[in-house]
């Protein structure tokens, strides 16, 4: 969905849409628009033949950390059942990783602690490989060395 793995506010991402034509008319000129809590982010205009497909890409910034309500909507065709896509965007304010390596390696924590530099985003957790297998971590972001 997104080009990046990890979205920051007010910093540039993109997310993506498939649009299929599940119709038996092709669609012409049909607008489809993405709103995030409830403001019209984005618009274009696209053509799709009858059970065909078109991906497409939307730019967006966010100003804040947290839960954001997303809704891709299309115009009206001759099928109107699923022509809205409800969906979150969760944008983390801390990122808890887990590095498992027996030798700290010191050049993959630079790198991430640089995410730090404007606030404390990432949140490193160390471990050797059995410590690891020992510990009730659940984060959801892991590297092993």
């Amino acid at each position: 969905m997104t080009n990046n793995n990890l979205a920051l506010t007010n910093e540039i991402f993109t997310i993506s849409t498939n649009i299929k034509n599940i119709g038996l008319e092709d669609i012409n000129n049909h607008l489809v628009e993405l709103f995030i809590n409830d403001v019209n982010i984005g618009k274009k205009y696209v053509n799709i033949r009858a059970n065909s497909s078109q991906t497409i890409f939307f730019d967006l910034t966010l100003p804040r950390y947290g839960k954001h309500q997303g809704l891709i909507k299309i115009d009206n065709d001759d099928k109107n059942i699923n022509n809205c896509f409800y969906f979150i965007i969760d944008l983390k304010d801390k990122i808890n990783i887990d590095i498992i390596d027996n030798q700290s390696n010191p050049y993959l924590k630079n790198i991430l602690l640089s995410f730090n530099i404007n606030s404390p985003i990432i949140n490193i957790n160390n471990y050797d490989t059995k410590s690891y297998i020992n510990s009730s971590t659940d984060n959801n972001t892991l590297f092993i060395i």
